[in-house]
């Protein structure tokens, strides 16, 4: 499915990443697939899974000592937006930027830049693969695009 310019898209991240990417230091997503973005990319809504990831909290504490206990992370719901702005193969021998990264792996690199965290998490239903948020969903985030002076095709970057 193409994604158009100015269009909302949501992307469902299991815990811990989900919150690593809302409120944490990560800005790469690692996907298998590549994504055509149209020319400034476009906002995507960070839905949070139902399911843990089986990562080892001892070592996401390495790379974002922050990090709140995995027990008590938001499941099930839009956490917020981020600008996805750029899809970059990884490859760590042209990359330095990637190669440094700790949470780069690709093979594709979804790059994050601007987050906007939602005033409450917004409960929703995940699917795989980039999706369209609920109406209802989709009314809340541009609410809180207008409350940042941007919109679906402002970034603020």
């Amino acid at each position: 499915m193409p994604v158009e310019r100015g269009e909302i898209r949501a992307l469902t991240v299991l815990q811990p990443f989900a919150s690593a990417l809302m409120f944490g230091p990560k800005d790469p997503e690692n996907r298998f697939q590549r994504l055509h973005l149209p020319e400034g990319g476009i906002w995507v809504a960070i839905h949070a899974g139902l399911r843990l990831y089986p990562a080892n909290e001892a070592g996401i504490r390495e790379v974002w000592p922050e990090c709140p206990a995995f027990k008590d992370m938001v499941r099930g719901s839009i956490l917020g937006l981020r600008h996805l702005k750029e899809i970059r193969r990884y490859d760590p021998s042209q990359d330095a930027e990637l190669r440094d990264d700790p949470w780069a792996t690709g093979p594709w690199c979804w790059m994050f830049g601007r987050r906007l965290i939602a005033p409450e998490p917004i409960p929703h239903r995940g699917m795989q693969g980039l999706w369209r948020p609920a109406p209802d969903a989709l009314a809340r985030l541009e609410i809180l695009l207008e409350e940042n002076g941007l919109s679906p095709t402002n970034f603020g970057e």
